[in-house]
């Protein structure tokens, strides 16, 4: 039943909004201890109603805080709890009004009223309160319930509200005219008193009386009619009457509206004044028009109706002296704004609003007459009423005619216009120097000042030719800026007329009896109207001054053309003023090159000095001639800006000059060419070889270089030329003195340095020979002694094991070993003798001995077919049927052959393949004569007949490192843990080999790559 009784009151609080405020204060009363479930409803209840409820302890500490409360103050429940409720909603700035609100709770019991409160984001809104105190049984106050909602668009309403009653207070206040509020039984019910009205019709005199005890019976009778119309309409009456005072007229004017459904609003206004000046204005309007008759301006009236129509309703004569149109003429033309000139019909327009506004009025504008002339009017208009129902608006104005006033005021402005456009010119002037600048500005100014549609300034020429330099035009005129013109007429006729100061006005070409030539020239350049002056410097024609009108006609006037004669005076000036300036700059530039030229001349001196110091000390630090060289070429084509330098080596034994060093900055490069000296007489054996430099630009074409400019000078000293020194540069330049004396320096310091960095590599190459020496006689020792000691320990442990072994396989054994080792100690020695006999050319060698390859070799491969056979590897030959027999060492060329083969079975691992492969080829050597003079080389190719070549090839299977295959032909020297077959050796094979192949004249070559090692030894047949 409690929960029925809830629920209904919380309906009837949804369907009455005004109840909504009471409804939590009722819950809150209500929430006895209960059920569970009847206490969850409650609190349902008061989640979801749209009013804030918030319940604090006595100490204002909140303990419930519902979610409309979250939503109006932007705090959530977790985070207001146990906090107070006043320092969450209203802050320290209303301590004072807490305060006030705790203390009428606990002496009233209640608290309502309106909180600004704040929310969490700082921002303050309007609340509607109401306070209520929870108390136990025993009627003690343990608590406190808080319930309200956003009033903040209700007090936004009142505050409103009260300005607007504050508005209308002050409005009703300031009005000047009496007010009256009437009853619409004709009783004053409230009057505001006029502001110039006595005491005697003070408020408290005239409140709650009948309009029949103040006005007389016709008067106020018509007052209560138009009050019943105000009433019964509800439209504004309007009517005016008439009271006797003090023996005295007064005129008034009444405005009735309806206020409310029983009373009207009366505003009363006295126009007795305005009724005098009006009857004053009719009395004296026929005298004005009288006088303004006899005048030379003329006065008018015009009526302005509802719709804002202008129309003219009478003009004085004087209007047709002026504009030459009667007033019927201007009635039929349209009115008198069709008089009015178009560019000044938009400003007249906008007046017209000002007099709608009851604001008098003055204008200047222009009109056309009768005749087409332009004239000029000052119009002053006051607006009035006219009497009419409809309000319409009437204008009295007199207009007067100010042309000669606007003509000299354009006088004095042209005037004006034109002392300040000499003056801006004359300051140019003063301010700058240049021309360009100065005539550029001028014809920007002429064009603004003259409005014009072109500006420019037509240069002439000694030959009385020209072109337009400067330009100022308008977007929708062509550019001629840049053109040039050839006008044989202007040669002739014009220049000298120009020159003695002639001036062209032309307002209409097509008017202007002009030349066909002439016409058809000004015609192209889009010229309709034209203004010529001319610029005259020291007496010759220097240029025109052009002034165009492209579109139109221009009547040019006097001034205009006298302001174009002193600006054209003002613009020579300017020319002579740069003419001195520039020449003055020319000998000051001259002056400063000179300048420059000679420092550049002292500068290139201390540089010159300074290369040849770095040259000489980095000379002198080096004992190394390539570097020497190097060094100076590089030097010296960085430090002289050449376009190369190299040097050359002389050879004078051969008679050959070698170019061993060069530094190449742009064109070809020529190291390593060599020239014959016979060749080139005139260079060697007349210059260089007789210790002369000289320089010499190339006449033929060289087809690499090109032709350019050279500098020989020769490497000398006291025991004769070393070489020579080339710099080469392109073909019109020209080695000064300083160049050339800092070439022959450096050339002297080189020959020194060469001297002694030959002096010094001969010292270190004996030294280096004599170490050589040492370090082969400590390695050969070192190698054979280590080599003679392992056979001899073996033979020696053989033979005292022979002394202890029973007879029988062991023994056998024994002496296999003594044998082999007694084998390998002969052919180490063996091989020492020839290598010693070889390397001292005393081996016996014979190379007259013919040898059959295809019947020979067999022989000498065949042991090792079988050893490859038991070791798994493929061993292939590869011999030509068609070889001519060999003439060599039969000897020398089968330990050769059988040493390669040794070494391919000892390196392939079992299933790699061992090629023998023997060929002949015809051999035609190349042999390049060379004759070099630096630009005059010439090549010549001789082919000399050689020995056909015997060529034989040992592939194996097997990959020798890169950095090993330099030692492969060394003595003693065994590339490391490549022995698969622990065959052993001494070393000295390859090195056989190779003394071998050469005391044979051939040669031997390695080559290791891709798994595959191949020699490859090359026998002449001769």
């Amino acid at each position: 039943m409690e929960s029925q009784r809830i629920n209904s009151l919380y309906e009837n609080c949804l369907a009455h909004p005004v109840d909504r405020a009471a409804l939590p204060i009722i819950l809150a009363g209500q929430m006895q201890p209960q059920t569970e479930m009847d206490i969850d409803f409650p609190a349902s209840l008061l989640a979801h109603i749209n009013c804030a409820v918030i319940a604090t302890d006595r100490d204002g500490k909140i303990t419930y805080w519902n979610r409309y409360a979250e939503t109006l103050y932007q705090w959530t429940t977790s985070e207001v709890m146990g906090q107070n409720v006043y320092e969450v909603i209203l802050g320290e700035e209303t301590e004072q009004q807490t305060q006030e609100i705790i203390e009428q709770l606990l002496r009233v019991g209640s608290w309502k009223g309106e909180l600004f409160a704040r929310r969490r984001d700082g921002s303050r809104v309007w609340v509607e309160n109401t306070i209520s105190p929870i108390k136990d049984d025993k009627s003690q106050v343990k608590g406190f319930v808080g319930v309200c909602f956003d009033a903040t668009e209700r007090h936004q309403v009142k505050e409103a509200l009260r300005q607007s009653e504050s508005t209308t207070q002050i409005l009703f206040h300031a009005i000047p005219e009496a007010i009256f509020f009437i009853h619409k039984d004709g009783t004053i019910v409230d009057f505001q008193p006029a502001k110039q009205v006595s005491e005697e019709f003070s408020k408290s005199g005239i409140v709650s009386k009948k309009f029949s005890e103040l006005l007389p019976k016709t008067v106020w009778q018509q007052v209560m009619s138009y009050v019943q119309a105000a009433l019964s309409t509800g439209e504004m009456q309007l009517f005016e009457y008439q009271l006797l005072k003090k023996g005295k007229n007064y005129d008034f004017e009444a405005r009735i509206i309806k206020s409310t459904d029983d009373e009207v609003l009366t505003i009363i206004r006295d126009i007795t004044e305005r009724k005098i000046a009006n009857e004053q204005l009719a009395k004296s309007e026929d005298r004005y028009r009288i006088v303004s008759e006899l005048i030379s301006d003329f006065a008018y009236a015009a009526k302005i109706d509802s719709n804002n129509n202008f129309k003219t309703d009478w003009m004085t004569g004087a209007v047709s002296r002026i504009t030459g149109y009667s007033c019927q003429e201007m009635a039929n033309r349209g009115g008198w704004q069709t008089l009015i000139y178009p560019d000044d019909l938009p400003k007249y327009l906008e007046k017209i609003q000002n007099l709608l506004c009851w604001q008098s009025d003055i204008s200047e504008y222009r009109i056309i007459t009768k005749e087409g002339e332009v004239r000029w009017l000052r119009d002053y208009r006051q607006p009035v009423y006219c009497e009419d129902k409809e309000r319409t608006l009437i204008v009295y104005g007199a207009a007067q005619d100010i042309t000669e006033r606007k003509q000299a005021e354009e006088a004095l402005r042209q005037q004006t216009e034109r002392e300040r456009l000499l003056g801006m010119i004359h300051e140019r002037i003063r301010q700058s120097l240049k021309i360009d600048k100065i005539i550029g500005q001028a014809v920007q100014e002429v064009r603004r000042f003259l409005q014009v549609e072109r500006v420019t300034i037509y240069q002439v020429d000694e030959k009385g030719d020209g072109k337009f330099v400067v330009e100022s035009v308008a977007e929708n005129c062509l550019s001629i800026l840049g053109l040039s013109l050839t006008d044989h007429c202007f040669k002739t006729k014009f220049v000298e007329k120009y020159q003695q100061g002639y001036i062209s006005a032309t307002n209409d070409i097509y008017q202007g009896n002009l030349s066909p030539c002439h016409l058809e020239i000004l015609g192209k350049l889009q010229i309709r109207a034209n203004l010529i002056v001319p610029i005259v410097f020291n007496s010759k024609l220097w240029g025109l001054l052009c002034v165009h009108n492209c579109t139109e006609p221009r009547n040019w006037q006097p001034f205009e053309i006298e302001s174009l004669k002193q600006l054209a005076v003002k613009i020579a000036i300017a020319i002579a003023q740069s003419e001195l300036y520039q020449q003055i700059k020319t000998l000051n530039e001259d002056l400063e090159i000179q300048v420059q030229e000679r420092t550049a001349e002292l500068q290139k001196a201390l540089e010159i000095e300074a290369s040849l110091k770095r040259i000489t000390d980095k000379v002198r630090d080096s004992l190394d001639e390539n570097q020497i060289l190097q060094t100076a070429v590089r030097e010296l084509a960085i430090g002289l800006g050449m376009n190369s330098c190299n040097a050359s080596v002389y050879d004078l034994e051969k008679g050959t000059s070698t170019i061993c060093f060069e530094h190449v900055i742009r064109g070809p490069q020529y190291k390593g060419r060599v020239a014959q000296m016979a060749n080139f007489p005139e260079l060697y054996d007349k210059q260089l070889l007789q210790k002369q430099y000289f320089q010499f630009c190339s006449i033929p074409i060289n087809p690499e270089r090109g032709r350019v400019a050279m500098l020989a000078c020769p490497i000398v000293d006291n025991q004769g030329v070393l070489g020579d020194l080339w710099l080469v540069n392109h073909h019109d330049y020209g080695f000064s003195e300083l160049e050339i004396r800092l070439v022959q320096q450096v050339a002297n310091q080189c020959a020194i340095a060469i001297r002694q960095a030959r002096l010094y590599q001969a010292a270190q190459a004996q030294v280096e020979e004599l170490a050589k020496l040492n370090q082969l006689k400590d390695d050969f020792l070192s190698t054979v002694s280590h080599e003679l000691r392992t056979p001899m320990a073996n033979m020696k442990m053989a033979i005292q094991m022979l002394k202890i072994a029973p007879p029988g396989d062991r023994q056998q054994r024994y002496l296999q070993i003594l044998q082999s080792e007694c084998n390998r100690e002969t052919e180490l020695i063996n091989d020492l003798l020839d290598l010693q006999r070889l390397e001292a050319a005393s081996y016996p060698i014979s190379l007259e001995e013919a040898i059959n390859l295809p019947e020979w070799l067999p022989g000498i491969v065949e042991p090792f077919i079988s050893r490859a056979q038991e070791r798994g590897q493929i061993l292939q030959t590869q011999i030509a049927l068609d070889l001519s027999p060999l003439i060599t060492d039969r000897a020398g060329l089968g330990r050769i052959v059988a040493e390669l083969l040794n070494n391919a079975c000892k390196y392939t691992s079992s299933g790699g393949k061992i090629i023998l492969h023997v060929c002949q080829e015809e051999n035609v050597k190349s042999t390049p004569t060379t004759e070099n003079a630096q630009e005059c080389l010439e090549f010549e190719n001789s082919q000399t007949p050689v020995p056909d070549i015997i060529s034989f090839t040992v592939k194996n299977q097997a990959e020798i490192p890169a950095e090993e295959l330099p030692n492969v032909f060394k003595k003693f020297y065994r590339v490391p843990k490549s022995d698969l077959w622990k065959q052993g050796g001494t070393g000295l094979g390859l090195a056989l080999v190779k003394k071998l192949v050469e005391q044979m004249q051939g040669n031997i070559v390695v080559e290791s790559s891709a798994g595959w090692t191949t020699f490859c030894v090359e026998l002449p047949n001769k």
